[in-house]
């Protein structure tokens, strides 16, 4: 605006312009100044504007850049809580396959009881008709079923043996050949080396029939067969017991078990 000013004052004195031209030209002057100062104010006003918009813009940016950070971030943690719910119905599907295998190795054990249940109940049931259909024995066939199965002992035929004593020791359980039979049945396991088998017997005749005439060798077929599993001072309890009571009962059988203490002091 000065420049302008001193323009025309320069044409004025200069005597290039009159006074009109040189109030136009103040004008004129004037219309410039005020355009450029609007044409300042605008490109203020617009460079504020421009500013407040690029703030606005960054303001939004970053939200929505913490926006998506955020939701980056929760789906990081939902991914890791999926992944542990996996592995825990990983880990409860692994125990149910394990439970199914052990309920059905149970059904296929309960399965073979219950068939070796039914085929005991069939045994049995048949061996109850067979002792209904058996005649009544007395006496005198007690007597005949005792020298039967004796004589398969003898005949060293122990299965068939011990199968006739027991079948003597259901029939007749009052007989007088009770001891003898359990004696008999405890020799036949003796000579099929079950000597635990044997010792029960032994000692059932020891026990429940002391009047026995089998008592003496019982005593002393039971310190035998002791040893037989390794038991030799549990043997001399019974030998000791012979011969305390058998000495006129039953000479041979005392002599023998005084010769195995003697022997096995």
């Amino acid at each position: 605006m000065m420049r302008a000013a001193a323009g025309a004052l320069l044409l004025v004195m200069g005597g290039c312009a009159t006074m009109e031209e040189v109030d136009q030209l103040r004008r004129r002057t004037v219309l410039l100044e005020t355009r450029v100062q609007e044409l300042e104010s605008k490109q203020q006003s617009r460079g504020e504007q421009l500013e407040a918009a690029i703030e606005s813009s960054s303001k939004k940016a970053s939200a929505e850049a913490r926006a998506i950070r955020e939701t980056v971030a929760s789906m990081g943690a939902r991914q890791d809580s999926l992944g542990d719910r996996v592995t825990v119905l990983e880990s409860r599907a692994a125990d149910v396959n394990t439970t199914a295998s052990r309920f059905s190795a149970n059904a296929q054990r309960i399965d073979s009881l219950e068939a070796t249940l039914t085929d005991l109940q069939a045994k049995l049931t048949e061996m109850e008709k067979s002792r209904a259909a058996a005649p009544a024995t007395g006496a005198a066939d007690d007597a005949a079923l005792y020298q039967k199965a004796l004589e398969l002992f003898n005949a060293g035929k122990y299965d068939e043996a011990t199968a006739g004593f027991e079948h003597l020791l259901r029939a007749r359980p009052d007989s007088k050949y009770v001891s003898n039979a359990h004696f008999w049945i405890g020799e036949s396991h003796f000579r099929k080396e079950k000597y635990l088998d044997a010792l029960r017997r032994y000692t059932t005749v020891l026990k429940e029939y002391p009047e026995s005439p089998k008592f003496c060798a019982a005593g002393l077929k039971s310190g035998l067969a002791l040893e037989k599993i390794g038991e030799a001072k549990q043997a001399r309890v019974f030998y000791n017991q012979v011969v305390q009571k058998c000495r006129e009962q039953d000479p041979p059988v005392f002599a023998e078990a005084e010769r195995r203490l003697k022997e096995n002091p």
